[in-house]
């Protein structure tokens, strides 16, 4: 009986018959490549990686060996040994588009677009017109929604390689995302514009012309020498209108002159003239003077006729 060094298994023959692995293998890292290689090819991924690790620990200068390694780790879910086999690939040969490649779709495929665009533009400073590369960075620039920079890859795409169609299409693709994103853009600006119009429509309501107005807010200023207070010196100031304030600093201590603003019940000021207030009962007594109609007997009664 012996266990197969792919799935751990115990058989008895030529091969296992659980994986297919043959017995007499020995330290062939060339006939373990193409068994790992077989087993990615039915989908079995992670016995594709111990075939493949069984290959460069027999051979670790084998660059397509780390290559095949890290792709197969990456689709078994091994994320972080994906990548450190990848990087082994580039230390060995710089110039292996390859392991740029699959390294930048490791990191896209768990979106760190920044990263593998890094990856890419690395790749590129070795191997200039790599068409895998640049049709790579040009999709992940689509991706990100970078039009422009897109468009621009795909025509060093096309440069290289002028025939190629799917270059040409994938360029169409992303030509009509760029026109997407620019109408988009412009329905947008139309719609900000549309928002802020009522708002600075409601602000000039808001804030009229200062020189329209007067100080309060309360209509058209009145021109000189119109009803108001006197400004070359003459006698023509009117008194302040009750309740608008004290007639000096020491009108709260004269008793000949009481309060005007009906809250201690008082009487107006009868120096006050023009706008000065006058209480209920007074604008009643002269509504019944302006219709020539005496008090009742009981306004005489209570001092409201207009004789007092």
């Amino acid at each position: 009986m012996r266990s197969c060094p792919v799935c751990n298994t115990s058989f008895d023959g030529g091969s296992c018959e659980t994986c297919g692995t043959p017995a007499e293998i020995g330290d062939d890292a060339g006939r373990w490549y193409e068994i790992g290689r077989d087993h990615w090819n039915a989908g079995r991924h992670g016995w594709a990686a111990r075939c493949l690790e069984r290959t460069v620990a027999i051979d670790p200068s084998l660059v397509k060996g780390w290559v095949a390694l890290g792709i197969a780790r990456r689709d078994a879910g091994e994320f972080l040994s994906a990548i450190e086999s990848f990087d082994r690939a580039i230390a060995m040969d710089p110039a292996e588009d390859k392991a740029y490649y699959n390294k930048a779709m490791t990191l896209e495929s768990h979106s760190i677009h920044r990263d593998a665009l890094m990856v890419l533009d690395a790749g590129l400073e070795r191997r200039p017109g790599s068409l895998v590369l640049l049709l790579e960075k040009a999709d992940l620039l689509a991706k990100v929604e970078r039009y422009e920079e897109s468009l621009d890859t795909y025509d060093s795409a096309l440069r290289v390689n002028p025939q190629y169609k799917v270059t040409m299409h994938a360029r169409q693709r992303v030509v009509e995302m760029l026109e997407k994103q620019r109408q988009r853009e412009q329905r947008g600006g139309l719609f900000r514009r549309r928002e802020r119009a009522p708002a600075e429509a409601s602000t000039s309501q808001r804030d009229p012309d200062p020189g329209s107005a007067s100080p309060e807010g309360g209509g058209q200023v009145p021109p000189s020498g119109a009803d108001g207070p006197a400004t070359d010196g003459g006698d023509r100031t009117q008194p302040a209108p009750p309740g608008d304030g004290p007639r000096g600093p020491d009108a709260a201590n004269r008793p000949d002159e009481r309060r005007d603003d009906g809250r201690d019940g008082g009487r107006p000021d009868p120096a006050a003239k023009g706008r000065a207030w006058r209480p209920p009962w007074r604008k009643r007594e002269a509504n019944d003077l302006q219709d020539g109609r005496e008090g009742s007997d009981e306004e005489r009664g209570r001092g409201l006729s207009r004789r007092d």
